[in-house]
């Protein structure tokens, strides 16, 4: 699996995700005849089995202009107790519950909702084309402790929410990490929003990420930038939205800051490690400055020769 590129196909999944159709609403609960049980590992869900990943998202509120295409956000909240619940029927994802207060969404392949593998990425949207959502495929991506996304509710409808989340089982902080350095590499995806005119863009990159466990410092750096519109249209490559980062490591918990590579965007960072060897990384952010805004999520498994 080519991890450098998995923000390349999220980006081609999220466009389609929103573009494609269909409205089923914010089906609440897990569903009578579901069990849920609390996320391990990807790999350990048999092919029809339903899990709990346990997470933290930040999201926020919109009202959109349609004939200016501006977006005026509200505040975005953060949640550590969110959650996501996925259903799989025959190993594929036939629905999926994000748990995340206002900005909640549903997809379920069962009611006419489209949920699809598409490449390296899981892509949802519902029957009128109004709520969309992207999340890394745990069997195509790499990933077996965790996965990210991003999502958007209300397209084309003039107001709705929008959110990112890191879900996962996190490593046990009072577990020693059994190597020194470690190397991880992933993607981005998430929203971004141009100060000068206030449109919104999807965002995707790649990302790499170097933890020095002993010292309990990490950097991090995004590449292969790129940022489109919210429907159909072409994507851009952005590197003046590169991002590096860095920050430090106590227990499971990554605290840091993100800054873009022209300096207009900086913000804060918050994260953990997956897995109980700290094979996988993975959090939120969220980045302001006088030309723009973004509001992301990452995720990044370690490169073969650090495990």
């Amino acid at each position: 699996m080519n991890k450098a590129q998995l923000g390349k196909t999220v980006l081609t999944a999220a466009t389609a995700a929103i573009a494609l159709g269909g409205l089923v609403g914010c089906v609440a609960g897990g569903g009578s005849d579901i069990a849920f049980e609390r996320f391990e590992r990807f790999s350990s869900i048999p092919q029809d089995g339903a899990v709990t990943l346990v997470g933290a998202t930040q999201s926020a509120s919109y009202r959109a202009d349609i004939r200016t295409n501006s977006v005026i956000p509200g505040p975005v909240v953060a949640d550590e107790t969110s959650t996501v619940d996925l259903v799989f029927r025959n190993a594929n994802v036939s629905r999926i519950q994000v748990n995340a207060g206002d900005a909640s969404v549903t997809f379920n392949a069962t009611r006419g909702d489209t949920i699809e593998h598409v490449g390296t990425i899981v892509a949802a949207n519902d029957r009128t084309g109004q709520d969309g959502l992207t999340m890394a495929d745990p069997d195509r991506s790499g990933f077996d402790y965790q996965s990210f996304g991003s999502w958007i509710t209300g397209y084309g409808t003039g107001s709705g929410s929008f959110g990112v989340g890191t879900f996962g089982t996190r490593t046990d902080p009072s577990m020693p990490s059994p190597v020194s350095a470690v190397h991880y590499a992933g993607g981005v995806e998430g929203f971004f929003q141009d100060g000068r005119d206030q449109v919104a863009f999807l965002y995707t990159a790649d990302l790499t990420v170097d933890i020095d466990f002993d010292a309990g410092t990490f950097v991090t750096a995004t590449t292969s930038s790129h940022a489109g519109p919210l429907g159909p249209g072409s994507m851009q490559a952005r590197p003046d939205l590169d991002l590096v980062g860095s920050g430090s490591l106590t227990g499971n918990r990554l605290s840091g800051t993100m800054t873009s590579a022209d300096g207009s965007l900086s913000g804060a960072l918050t994260g953990w490690t997956y897995g109980p060897g700290g094979e996988e990384v993975g959090w939120t952010f969220r980045l302001d400055g006088p030309l723009g805004a973004m509001l992301g999520s990452a995720g990044a498994v370690q490169a073969p020769d650090d495990r």
